[in-house]
């Protein structure tokens, strides 16, 4: 390695003896990443395998320029400045944590999440491009979705898509393993829901229209099904509790 690479990978804190140069000039890296509240405008080195996790979390970064083609944990992102996932790694095998910040497509994103998905507090208005398949959570509260479109659609662990703009059902994952939160939307009707929810379901504002037996008319749900309000959930006709942990 030239002395500017060795310069920058001391910035950078990173270890000599855990890298490896190669023929494009690319480095891969034997242990995590941790980059995070650097304030990187950009990451400054062509990375292309990294054997841990990598973390860019927090810097005031436009672009996943850089970023290495595989990582084998987790590789989050949150907190940064960019628009979409263009440049991220082709194959990740932990989770994927994109959330808080402008970002506002998903394009770029693998197809595959071998873990949880996090892409909350966000500007998002379609899960277009993103995950087909998803392992555990998936986690997409607090966005401009206007539509599921683009969803898996099953989900092997809980399903959030609570404080959206979400006027119906329709894209939605048709089995959850898990939790599924779709509360503070604008839904009306139970068109298109889910054919199984394996934990709790969890619904908008109540409805007049909408009940619990209603509901499980249409969907097979193990648990509780809860009418979310401020910070109280109840049992339809039971009186308030505090939230599921």
């Amino acid at each position: 390695m030239n002395n500017d690479l060795l310069n920058i990978l001391n910035e950078l804190r990173l270890d000599e003896s855990k890298s490896k140069l190669n023929s494009d000039g690319s480095i891969d890296y034997y242990d995590n990443i941790n980059l995070s509240n650097m304030n990187l405008s950009h990451i400054p080195i062509k990375f292309k395998r990294v054997m841990g996790y990598f973390n860019i979390a927090f810097n005031p970064l436009t672009s996943l320029e850089n970023s290495p083609e595989y990582v084998s944990q987790d590789f989050l992102c949150s907190n940064t400045n960019i628009k979409s996932l263009i440049g991220m790694p082709k194959k990740i095998g932990g989770s994927l944590v994109c959330g808080s910040g402008p970002l506002e497509s998903l394009e770029g994103c693998p197809d595959v999440i071998p873990l949880n998905f996090y892409c909350s507090d966000c500007n998002i208005t379609s899960l277009l491009y993103g995950p087909k398949y998803v392992s555990g959570r998936y986690i997409c509260v607090n966005n401009k979705l206007q539509s599921l479109e683009g969803a898996p659609k099953f989900c092997n662990s809980d399903f959030q898509c609570s404080n959206n703009k979400l006027t119906s059902f329709e894209h939605c994952p048709s089995i959850i393993s898990g939790i599924f939160d779709c509360s503070y939307n604008n839904i009306e009707n139970i068109d298109y829901c889910p054919k199984k929810v394996g934990m709790s379901f969890i619904f908008v504002n109540k409805p007049k229209t909408i009940t619990e037996k209603l509901i499980r008319s249409v969907c097979d749900i193990d648990w509780d099904v809860y009418f979310r309000e401020g910070t109280f959930w109840w049992n339809d006709g039971d009186n308030p509790i505090h939230p599921l942990p």
